[in-house]
């Protein structure tokens, strides 16, 4: 279905012609947005050692890059991952990664707009990467809140050797731009 209007090819575009709608699809890490700009930033970061989501993206990839041909990501590519990816199984890489995504959030949103995201894992380590990456992104963290996980069925849960039930909606906000109760 249609989104109704037309779509800017970048943020420079939607301005010129008051577009409504920009898409993006690339490295979250480097946007061509302006310094603060943006209200909100929702997002659902990835797990830095569990699913790897690339890898289930391949799957696809071996019918999409046919019907993509040339284009990017079609037939000259044999996989969808990529060595910048933020997902990574070493923590201090998936930290650095994530940091450099929430650096950018930090960049385009305005000093009292909020960065909002869900999280789960069942180790402490993966917790530990995510609040050391919004630590440096520059971010404090104003309010959670537990919500209902995937179902217990899950493939994912039946591996786990702790399984979690829970992901976290997490809501952050510039540090220093905190307003005092």
């Amino acid at each position: 279905e249609s989104i109704g209007f037309p779509i800017a090819d970048s943020f420079a575009e939607m301005q010129e012609h008051e577009r409504r709608v920009y898409l993006s699809c690339g490295d979250s890490s480097v946007t061509d947005l302006p310094v603060s700009s943006v209200d909100a930033v929702i997002t659902d970061p990835p797990f830095f050692d569990n699913v790897h989501y690339s890898e289930l993206a391949d799957f696809f990839h071996v019918w999409q890059r046919h019907i993509l041909g040339q284009m990017e990501g079609g037939a000259g590519r044999c996989t969808t991952r990529s060595v910048a990816e933020v997902q990574n199984g070493d923590a201090a890489v998936f930290t650095d990664r994530l940091s450099s995504v929430l650096k950018e959030a930090h960049r385009v949103l305005k000093n009292e707009g909020l960065l909002v995201f869900t999280y789960h894992h069942s180790r402490q380590d993966g917790w530990r990467a995510v609040l050391d990456a919004i630590m440096r992104a520059g971010f404090r963290l104003t309010a959670t809140q537990p919500i209902k996980a995937e179902m217990s069925v899950a493939i994912p849960k039946q591996s786990a050797k702790e399984p979690i039930d829970l992901d976290i909606i997490m809501v952050c906000r510039k540090r220093g731009r905190l307003k005092p109760h």
